[in-house]
């Protein structure tokens, strides 16, 4: 019997704001077998998914990680042994994505296939910049161009630009324009288009880093180097481009064009980033913690056989409450029991997700330190009290001592584990390299440690390290310290709020 074939799915991830992924594409990776992914593409979406599923088969610029046709045959190949295929790609993969040759190549070789359109940065890019493609008032079309073919170079005769209808055109658009920039610009005044036709150069669209530049036809080359543009960037020529100056709005942010580093673990990273980039900052994602269950579930599990058993809770991250949450489902026991136990918090993000799941929280300590909750129990008499305690396999053993030592019956359970992710220098390059932050920010001591062993050894280490720092807590602030880390704030408020007012007034 002949073996079915997987299905090929080419799926466009958009401009780079991870926002602006689709539906459908969201719900394609969650259930992919493997997904092959681009340069360009949101580290955030690939940060989601595990590890051993995701191959990297990026190109930047001319330099290839893969040859186009290794990446073809990795897709037919994995169509042999698996059931759903990602190919993911930035923009939209019939823009030119060469989606188009890869799915003729998919079509020779018999493999089912669907495409699954992405926001193209065509459309979307000029759109940041405030530069509305179509007007009445200046244009009802709009030509998009292949602006790093070679304009000197002769193609055949159905594969070269025609220069002379391109410069009768209203409105252009040049995607992967930066190379040939003076080249093309040169071709359309010598095929007749006013040298003082408006044209502006948008730098990492979509993103916090995004930075446009408004001239004319004539002079925009010039400017553009002098100012270092370089990819990804889109280029756009028309007398529609007058509008962007008045219509700008992304770069007007508060924090646009600042590129801000996010060590939280993945689960965590997605609200901060999303904070920082409604401000307009660029964050980068490098997750330094990566949350599985723990090597067993015995003691906690034994713990919640007896729910109505404590009589205190204490839970020092939102990541606790979630393991603790998912695992009482998994269970099938009944957080009602749990009415008469009093639940600690630490944080306020802690006790909002504990809210949410209608347990009443008793007591918030001050600040984001195991002393503040010492100083809590020592005033409560503790002996001989039921405490359980939910935390990651490894963590500060300040309180559990204390505990012991005020005669407390603590039950300490192993709930998630804190592991360091590994990057290859590919993907250390693909986050960082061109992308050098403005600010680290750290919210524990295990991202400082996870940094610091993920890049101490690589080459960018030196300039790291001299980055302004924000974190959250005084043991934070210790650890990073102890790195030689330049640590500029600490957030009073141990919640993602206390981050982003520290980071508002940084910068300003």
């Amino acid at each position: 019997m002949k073996k079915k074939l997987g299905t090929v799915y080419l799926v466009g991830a958009g401009p780079g704001d991870p926002d602006l992924i689709t539906l459908k594409a969201q719900h394609l990776l969650k259930s992919a077998d493997k997904v092959f992914y681009d340069y360009l593409v949101p580290s955030h979406w690939i940060d989601s998914l595990p590890t051993e599923k995701c191959h990297y088969v990026g190109k930047r610029g001319h330099a290839e990680a893969i040859p186009q046709e290794k990446i073809i045959e990795l897709l037919i190949e994995a169509a042999q042994g698996f059931k759903k295929i990602v190919r993911l790609k930035g923009g939209d993969p019939f823009i030119f994505g060469r989606g188009g040759e890869e799915t003729q190549a998919l079509a020779k070789a018999n493999i089912p296939f669907e495409i699954v359109p992405g926001v193209s940065s065509a459309i979307a890019v000029p759109s940041y910049a405030g530069i509305p493609l179509t007007h009445r008032n200046f244009g009802s079309a709009v030509t998009f161009v292949a602006g790093h073919r070679d304009p000197l170079k002769k193609y055949s005769q159905e594969d070269s630009l025609n220069w002379a209808a391109l410069a009768k055109q209203n409105t252009l658009v040049f995607l992967m324009g930066v190379k040939n920039l003076a080249q093309n610009f040169s071709l359309l005044q010598e095929n007749g288009m006013s040298s003082q036709t408006p044209a502006a150069i948008i730098e990492w669209g979509s993103l916090g880093r995004q930075r446009s530049l408004f001239s004319t036809l004539e002079k925009l080359p010039q400017l553009a180097k002098a100012q270092k543009y370089q990819s990804p960037a889109i280029v756009v020529v028309g007398e529609i481009v007058r509008l962007g100056e008045e219509l700008q709005w992304f770069e007007k942010k508060l924090l646009s064009g600042k590129k801000i580093l996010v060590t939280r673990s993945h689960d965590q990273t997605h609200a901060f980033s999303k904070a920082l980039r409604e401000l307009g900052a660029d964050a980068i994602e490098f997750p330094t913690i990566k949350l599985t269950a723990p090597d067993s579930w015995e003691i906690l599990d034994a713990a919640l056989e007896k729910l109505p058993h404590w009589e205190y809770l204490i839970f020092t991250s939102v990541n606790a409450v979630d393991f603790f949450l998912q695992r009482l489902r998994e269970k099938n026991r009944d957080i009602r029991q749990l009415v008469k136990a009093k639940v600690i918090a630490v944080g306020d993000s802690t006790a909002k997700r504990l809210r949410e799941a209608l347990l009443q929280v008793h007591h918030i300590p001050k600040s984001f330190h195991s002393s503040a909750l010492i100083d809590f129990f020592e005033k409560e008499n503790m002996c001989e009290v039921r405490v359980l305690f939910p935390r990651a396999e490894k963590g500060n053993d300040h309180l559990v001592k204390a505990l012991h030592k005020m005669g407390a019956e603590l039950c300490l359970a192993p709930i998630y584990k804190n592991q360091m992710p590994l990057y290859t220098p590919e993907e250390v390059e693909r986050r960082l390299g061109r992308a050098f932050p403005d600010l680290l920010t750290f919210t524990s001591s295990s991202c400082v440690e996870n940094f610091y062993k993920l890049l101490n050894n690589h080459k960018i280490w030196p300039q790291l390290k001299k980055i302004p720092c924000i974190v959250i807590g005084p043991e934070t602030k210790k650890t990073a310290m102890r790195h030689g880390f330049q640590v500029n704030a600490v957030a009073e408020k141990t919640n993602l709020e206390g981050m982003i007012a520290k980071i508002k007034i940084f910068f300003s």
